[in-house]
This record gives structure tokens, sequence and C-alpha cells, in this order.
């Protein structure tokens, strides 16, 4: 995906909402930003239930092959402007739902600007981090494999590595880490 472009709609708390397709400009991008703007409002299809066809702009609701539930946000033309991460339940998607209805007007927060430089600075970071294990609160540490020297611009970055109890090779289960790609201007 190096070069391209892409969108994603977080909510309140953070979580990613809704993605875009890959564009390859920036001025592609925004203008997909721009149509979600204007067809946030547009009524929801269930195509889970036996309901009557809408026309575009409108959110399709559905099922995927693993039966979670998604939503597409289609424009006008009937191209997919946005869709949704999976949900377990109907009302999470539906939630999703009025997250992006609620964020017509949300600000844009452009992290291809300077990108590049502040990618490498803040992954050499990560890996002198990962060198030397830190403890933490809990005497829990995360130990990550070898990363690469440097990045392009666009990037997919995937972490391995294991979290494990500070006295032991133990690994640690049930456990969440959450990396933000805005924290780490990743994106």
């Amino acid at each position: 995906m190096a070069g391209k472009f892409r969108f994603r709609l977080r909510a309140a708390n953070n979580k990613i909402v809704a993605v875009s397709e890959a564009y390859e400009s920036k001025a592609g991008c925004m203008n997909g930003v721009k149509s979600v703007q204007s067809n946030c409002n547009s009524h929801v299809e269930d195509k889970t239930l036996d309901m009557e066809r809408l026309p575009n702009p409108k959110y399709e609701l559905f099922t995927d092959i693993a039966s979670e539930f998604r939503f597409n946000l289609k424009a006008a033309n009937g191209e997919i402007i946005a869709a949704s991460e999976a949900y377990e339940t109907k009302q999470g998607v539906l939630n999703g739902i009025e997250a992006v209805q609620r964020s017509c007007d949300a600000e844009i927060d452009d992290l291809t600007i300077g990108q590049a430089v502040k990618m490498e600075q803040d992954f050499e970071e990560v890996e002198e981090v990962s060198k030397e294990p830190v403890l933490g609160v809990n005497d829990t540490v995360l130990l990550l494999d070898s990363l690469p020297a440097s990045l392009d611009s666009d990037s997919i970055i995937i972490f391995r590595g294991k979290l494990t109890e500070h006295d032991s090779d133990e690994g640690v289960g049930d456990a969440e880490i959450n990396i933000f790609e805005k924290d780490r201007s990743f994106m």
C-alpha cells in the first residue's frame, strides 16, 4: 500500500468505526472524507431483515462470512465510501452507524504532514525500548522481535513479540495491548 492514502473515522473512545478504500492521491482521500460528511445522515438498510431496499446514499447493515455485523456507507452513485469494522452484535453495529452520524462535521486530523521523518524517529525510539525490557507496574515485560531499520511513509508494520512476567518466560494471558496510530504518527 505504499504511496496510497486512506482515512479512518474514530469514535470519541478512539476506536476505529469506519475505514476507506485506498486512494491514489491525498486529494482523492479528502474527497472521500467530504463524501462521508455529506452522506453521514443517510438511512439504514438492514440486509439481515426482509425489508424494502432503500435508494443510495445509505448505510447497508449486513453479516459477514463469520456471522459478525458490519456496515458500508454508500454514496449516491452506489460506491462504498466507508466500511465498518466487525461487530459481535447488531446493537454494536448500530452504535457504530450512530457514531458516524454524529461525526458529520468532525475535525480532520491529517497525519500525513511530516510523516516519513517522524515515523523513522518514532520507530528508532521503539527499537531502543525493545532492546532492554522495562518493568511495568505489574512486573510485566513486552519483548519485541527485531524491527525494520527504516520505513516508507505508508508502511504497514506488524509487531511480533511476547508479553511475559518479569521473572519467568511464561506468556501473560488475557492481556490487551493497544498501539494507537495517532500517537506514533503511523497512518
